[in-house]
């Protein structure tokens, strides 16, 4: 395989790395044992349920910024896939789980809910290429811990080809960076891993309360008195896991680094980095040009006010 066909992916990790998403699993909780969770229409909830988890911080701060830039970078052809590779359960694979299926027939898991809403975020259907989740069954662990097998990934997006990850990298929190491993032994993974700092945010204690208000309101629906006592139940819950986190990393400033580190990664290892360079190198040349003409502007416009001054004050002392 030459360099100029090595695949470009980034993979991203969603626990701790893109979000904080234990109040998303109480929910599913609840919209799959309730009696209303069959009557909500997927787009709906989705897109409620994506602006609520940006106001209290469910996603990681500058989150949809960092999406909206990958899109951009994958519109440019710098980056070929974008995959989410989480050790969370895909709870449709579980028969004795209880399942969450909306009125316009498709079953969700957390998972599926948070690709669906980066979607959203990216205004992009097709943003989100594939997801993987926790493998059910025999799965290699590391002290009692699922691995993340990025060989797993390659070879299901390129199944005819070796593996090579030359040009894959995978943002994960700093925790599990020794379970990320590459199963084909191609030694072609350790310039891919990116840890990041694990990210957790303590919520409102009515945050879950808010947010189910607001998916009932847009429906139209309201709460009977089963399903109130279904959710006061399932929320103290959440209450009390909330009152445990500690908030980590809650800036702007990690995602700022992180996509550093991606940009430089792919750039340095793309043979067309240099017609990247140039839209760069001219990108930089106009903001160059522009300031220039600002200043130049902001200049004849002062000199103008201190001729006008200067007139006026000769024509009142006249």
């Amino acid at each position: 395989m030459t360099d100029s066909t090595i695949h470009r992916v980034l993979i991203l990790d969603n626990d701790e790395t893109t979000g904080s998403y234990y109040i998303l699993f109480s929910l599913y909780d609840l919209l799959a044992l309730s009696h209303f969770g069959d009557k909500l229409d997927s787009q709906k909830t989705l897109e409620s349920l994506c602006r609520s988890c940006e106001e209290f911080g469910v996603f990681r701060p500058g989150l949809r910024a960092f999406l909206k830039e990958i899109e951009g970078m994958k519109r440019e052809g710098l980056v070929e896939k974008l995959c989410l590779y989480t050790n969370q359960l895909d709870v449709r694979d579980v028969y004795h789980h209880p399942h969450w299926k909306t009125k316009d027939e498709i079953t969700w898991s957390v998972p599926l809910m948070i690709s669906k809403m980066f979607n959203i975020m990216a205004e992009n259907d097709e943003f989100i290429d594939e997801l993987y989740t926790r493998p059910i069954g025999n799965v290699k662990q590391i002290n009692n811990y699922p691995v993340k097998d990025l060989a797993r990934v390659f070879s299901d997006l390129y199944p005819k080809e070796k593996v090579n990850l030359e040009k894959t990298m995978f943002v994960d929190d700093l925790h599990h960076r020794k379970y990320i491993i590459d199963s084909s032994n191609s030694k072609t993974d350790k310039a891919s891993r990116c840890p990041i700092p694990a990210y957790s945010r303590q919520l409102p204690k009515d945050a879950f309360k808010v947010i189910v208000d607001r998916i009932l309101r847009i429906h139209g629906l309201e709460l009977h008195w089963h399903n109130s006592i279904l959710r006061d139940s399932i929320e103290s819950g959440w209450i009390h896991l909330n009152s445990g986190l500690r908030n980590l990393h809650t800036g702007h400033s990690v995602l700022r680094k992180t996509m550093d580190r991606i940009r430089q990664f792919f750039d340095i290892q793309c043979n067309s980095k240099s017609g990247h360079k140039e839209k760069l190198g001219g990108l930089n040349k106009k903001r160059v040009k522009d300031g220039i003409s600002k200043r130049r502007t902001k200049t004849a416009t002062s000199r103008a006010k201190g001729e006008r001054r200067t007139r006026k004050g000769r024509n009142s002392s006249s």
